[in-house]
């Protein structure tokens, strides 16, 4: 069993902001991306609640969670 306190790497973030950039004219597709790429420690791995507990733990790691944020409201 995973503890609560994962965070997610600083390549993760970087690779969540990449896929965000890259599909800038598709957020949804972004969004896809960014939870693609930490599925693997996600619990659950499927569905809304697997989104919400990605954006928790990256909420965990302010500082890169603001480069993170901003990245995404750029898209809006």
């Amino acid at each position: 069993m995973e503890s609560d306190d994962w965070a997610p790497s600083e390549d993760e973030l970087y690779e969540g902001m990449g896929a965000a950039v890259q599909h800038a004219a598709a957020p949804e597709a972004a969004l896809q991306q960014l939870i693609s790429a930490g599925r693997g420690q996600l619990q659950p791995a499927h569905g809304p609640e697997a989104a919400d507990s990605l954006l928790s733990r990256v909420l965990q790691r302010p500082t890169s969670s603001l480069l993170l944020l901003q990245q995404l409201e750029q898209l809006e």
